[in-house]
């Protein structure tokens, strides 16, 4: 159906909107998982009115991010420790690493394999005032969003990040073939053996089932750290060491604007702001 486009009122208005996301911070105690696989949908810039709740949110928390790094520098093999450096640090689910998508999950219509080949990586200079720096942004095509591009820019400096580097070169390696050519079950494998022992919370959620009148309350608890654990810690990390805003997660990890920020579709227009935006909040040394 024809809309009329929007009026310079409104336009004005959700540049209002816009700016106040932009710069708003968010709490990492506004979002949780609800299940393995799914963030629920509440808005990360809320804060939480009670600091009981707070409380009990801390009761359940991730592993350290150093602890996690280092299993992953002690992974067995080289394309374990490489998926899941990407899938760590791009914030991203599987089906957005692998290359290969199983008979199973297409008979079965899952999520297919949207994983990168060699070429979807560049170097870039960025240039901010004083700060004059290399970064290597890497193309993602987000899954459950029909595979939209989106790109993780990352500092090339090892006092900012030191995986890029050795990310990049292993991506340069495989020229046009896919980087990691497995499919979703062998990277939940590879994190199995490399996160053995390791646990991340899940909160209380309730499951919805459409042949029951009522949803089935379920509790608060751990669940084995494996691949999806992954974009939560590196979404946590963003938000509490780098100062990512609702906007600045929603551009880096894939998520809607509307699960994000609580706006609407007709923001969407402003979607193309890109990694020149958060990549500043990356330079942070740390190493």
């Amino acid at each position: 159906m024809w809309s009329p486009p929007p009026s310079e009122a409104t336009k004005e208005a959700e540049k209002d909107e816009l700016a106040h996301h932009l710069t708003e911070p968010c709490s990492v105690a506004a979002y949780k998982f609800n299940s393995s696989r799914q963030l629920s949908k509440l808005n990360t810039c809320a804060l939480l009115s009670s600091p009981e709740r707070q409380a009990k949110m801390d009761d359940l928390t991730l592993p350290e991010v150093e602890a996690v790094r280092k299993r992953i520098e002690k992974a067995n093999k080289k394309e374990a420790k490489f998926c899941l450096i990407a899938a760590y640090l791009f914030c991203a689910r599987a089906s957005e690493i692998v290359g290969t998508t199983n008979r199973y999950d297409v008979t079965h219509n899952q999520t297919v394999a949207r994983g990168p080949t060699g070429q979807d990586v560049k170097l870039e200079t960025f240039e901010l005032g004083d700060i004059k720096t290399e970064a290597a942004i890497f193309t993602v095509r987000t899954a459950k969003r029909d595979g939209k591009i989106r790109k993780i820019a990352l500092p090339l400096e090892k006092i900012y990040e030191p995986w890029t580097e050795p990310l990049y070169n292993y991506y340069r390696e495989q020229g046009s073939d896919k980087v990691f050519p497995f499919t979703r079950q062998k990277a939940w494998e590879y994190a199995q053996e490399t996160f053995s022992g390791l646990k991340y919370p899940i909160e209380k959620y309730s499951n919805y089932d459409p042949e029951e009148p009522k949803p089935t309350p379920i509790r608060a608890h751990m669940k084995p750290f494996r691949t999806h654990a992954l974009r939560h810690l590196r979404a946590t990390e963003l938000i509490e060491t780098f100062g990512f805003t609702g906007f600045d997660l929603s551009v880096y990890g894939g998520w809607t604007l509307r699960s994000m920020v609580g706006v609407g579709s007709a923001m969407s227009r402003y979607a193309h702001l890109d990694w020149r935006r958060y990549f500043p909040k990356l330079l942070k040394k740390r190493f």
